[in-house]
């Protein structure tokens, strides 16, 4: 993908979620519509006024319209230390809402930055698309801290700067497909403090009964171990991932 069929997309998205339409999108840059479809495409580039414009117009910062990166490779000594999640630059993270019995489907993105102490991480709540996964329900911003044997994650709702995530995940240092995580928010739905696990993936995972099972709570094993430790406490192994 090119940075301009990227900054397209990005257009697109915070589009969709002002509600505007290509048209009115055009009539407040004083575009023709040809002209911002091609944008949006990435058939052409963008000058810098016209993507001010448009960051204006959509609420969202330039740094937010062309957060574009190079798909590169950590060094090997940072994969030996860093673990799971410096396998791929994109996961697939799986959620279980109980109250609709349904697997929430997300993607995060992990942005490399060799210069800061965190890399930059996107998260895509709800994906609905896995060719266009920017068209998701809520869109999170934050950053990736390693450690030896687990990773933290902070996001903040690019639309809403109350809205944040906090997740605690296992990093293994061995190859693995799979890792678990707990996610601290307020729920959307709930509308109270939350804690869920979550399930993240270097592949997309089709088995949605296997998800259910793994990502359900409501076990004798975590039941257990809340009622004598008073800790909600991550007890899946290994050898029962999916």
């Amino acid at each position: 993908m090119t940075i301009k069929e990227h900054v397209g997309l990005r257009i697109h998205l915070y589009r969709k979620k002002q509600n505007l339409t290509l048209e009115q999108l055009a009539f407040l840059l004083d575009k023709s519509i040809s002209t911002v479809s091609k944008y949006e495409t990435g058939k052409i580039s963008i000058d810098i006024e016209t993507l001010y414009d448009i960051s204006k117009i959509l609420h969202v910062s330039i740094e937010q319209l062309i957060d574009y990166h190079v798909d590169e490779k950590r060094a090997a000594q940072d994969l030996a230390t860093s673990g799971f999640f410096t396998q791929k630059k994109k996961y697939w993270m799986y959620q279980y809402f109980a109250p609709m019995k349904k697997v929430v489907e997300c993607i995060v993105e992990i942005i490399p930055d060799h210069e800061a102490a965190a890399d930059k991480i996107v998260l895509y709540y709800d994906a609905h698309n896995e060719d266009d996964y920017t068209d998701s329900s809520f869109v999170y911003r934050g950053f990736i801290s390693y450690y030896d044997s687990y990773a933290t994650m902070k996001f903040t709702n690019a639309f809403n700067a109350k809205d944040e995530i906090f997740i605690y995940a296992k990093s293994p240092l061995w190859i693995r497909n799979t890792t678990t995580g707990l996610m601290m928010s307020i729920s959307q739905t709930l509308g109270n403090p939350s804690v869920v696990k979550v399930l993240f993936s270097t592949e997309k995972i089709n088995n949605q009964e296997a998800l259910k099972a793994n990502l359900d709570l409501n076990n004798k094993e975590v039941l257990s171990a809340l009622k004598r430790t008073n800790h909600l406490l991550l007890l899946d192994t290994w050898e029962t991932m999916i």
